[in-house]
């Protein structure tokens, strides 16, 4: 393998929303043209012939130009930004050579990339209907209501794969059949959503980790921070190792409407208690950030919340952007405002600041310029859900105001 290689092919098998067994999780069930195996289609076995063909690929002198279902990470790579392919290497490389485990020679699953459905109590303005069945209706009602062509096609292709018809794939017993012996053997797994918490099934699967005849050591989980229960937490304790995930885009009425319909003081609440309740010794808590059209001026608010909020435990963030795809994306946002948006952070050294230079770089280097998209279904949204975007978000509304 050469310096471009992905080990996740060899090792790692990827659950999507929609149940597709697929490399990872960043290919979006949209880009495999729904002709990918299904996990409800339960004699399809893992490596799938689409798999094999990525494996082929990373195995090849040019993995980049020979893995186009990959593109995602090539693309932040060539802009800077550390992919996952990159960091699940610095991660997983290690433990293969303790292990003595070769991904190429020995391959099979080692980690089971699990997003649980798309079962969701939120309808957040950056998501998308595969991640959440919340916004699957309110986009249906958005689309019924809207007079604008624009928005209409947007929320029309949103809709496009009938959730509402085909279910959950995580109902089927079959399908969830199928995904217990996926893990029989499997020591490391990780689970997002939809919202996991708030999926019925994830009480029994988080006990069928821990009580198999080869119980799970490594469990990462994220979470959107509305769920908590003492049986939960209890559970997660038990794992050997628990990297505990929970999304923050902003603060107080901010994140009401990014994450919409979120209460922030039960959210506030339900991290408070995880942090009590979570054991310091075998925990690494990190907390997510998604940067998109509204949050990217304000990430000082993040961190300020967060170094009050655990003064004394280690709170790491993790920042991701919003691709250009979806109307949220900084890629979407005026020029002017993405040139104050780098300023905010310029000549500063520390991680965070770096990180939001990067991705704000990102942001102009793939500027989509869809500007009346974004401006309009930030606004529409806004009345949507019954909130002001002028009060909530000023400087937004300053450099956008021309276009709405």
């Amino acid at each position: 393998m050469n310096s471009k290689s992905c080990l996740i092919p060899f090792t790692n098998v990827s659950i999507s929303p929609r149940g597709t067994i697929r490399a990872c999780c960043i290919q979006n069930d949209r880009e495999l043209y729904g002709n990918w195996p299904k996990i409800t289609d339960v004699a399809a076995n893992w490596p799938t012939a689409e798999i094999q063909k990525i494996q082929k690929g990373m195995l090849s002198d040019d993995p980049e130009n020979n893995t186009p279902e990959c593109i995602s990470c090539w693309r932040e790579e060539q802009s800077g930004i550390r992919s996952y392919r990159q960091r699940y290497s610095k991660i997983w490389i290690p433990i293969f050579e303790e292990r003595g485990y070769d991904p190429v020679k020995d391959s099979n699953i080692q980690i089971v990339d699990l997003q649980f459905g798309h079962l969701c109590n939120l309808s957040c303005t950056m998501c998308d209907t595969d991640f959440s069945s919340n916004l699957y209706i309110n986009y249906k009602k958005l689309a019924s209501k809207t007079t604008d062509t624009q928005l209409k096609e947007y929320y029309d292709s949103q809709l496009e794969y009938d959730h509402g018809t085909k279910g959950d794939w995580t109902t089927d017993d079959a399908a969830y059949a199928k995904l217990l012996k996926f893990c029989k053997d499997i020591e490391s797994i990780r689970i997002t959503g939809g919202e996991p918490l708030y999926n019925p099934r994830f009480v029994h699967f988080i006990k069928y980790l821990l009580e198999k005849d080869k119980p799970v050591k490594f469990l990462e989980i994220v979470t959107n921070g509305t769920i908590y229960t003492d049986e939960i937490s209890d559970l997660l304790n038990r794992f050997e190792k628990l990297v505990f995930k929970i999304s923050i885009e902003s603060t107080e009425k901010r994140e009401e409407f990014i994450r919409w319909p979120s209460v922030w003081s039960e959210k506030d609440s339900n991290l408070r208690k995880f942090i009590s309740a979570l054991k310091t010794e075998n925990t690494e808590f990190r907390i997510n950030h998604t940067v998109n059209a509204l949050n990217a001026p304000l990430f000082d608010d993040n961190t300020a919340y967060l170094n009050s909020l655990s003064p004394n435990r280690r709170l790491t963030q993790d920042i991701h952007i919003v691709e250009a795809r979806y109307p949220m994306s900084l890629c979407n946002s005026d020029e002017d405002y993405i040139d104050y948006c780098a300023s905010v952070y310029q000549g500063r050294t520390n991680i965070v600041s770096t990180w939001m230079q990067e991705r704000i770089s990102y942001a102009k280097r793939h500027r989509d310029r869809n500007i009346s998209l974004q401006t309009k279904y930030i606004m529409e949204r806004a009345e949507f859900q019954n909130m002001n975007i002028e009060e909530l978000f000023p400087v937004y509304f300053e450099y956008h105001k021309k276009y709405m």
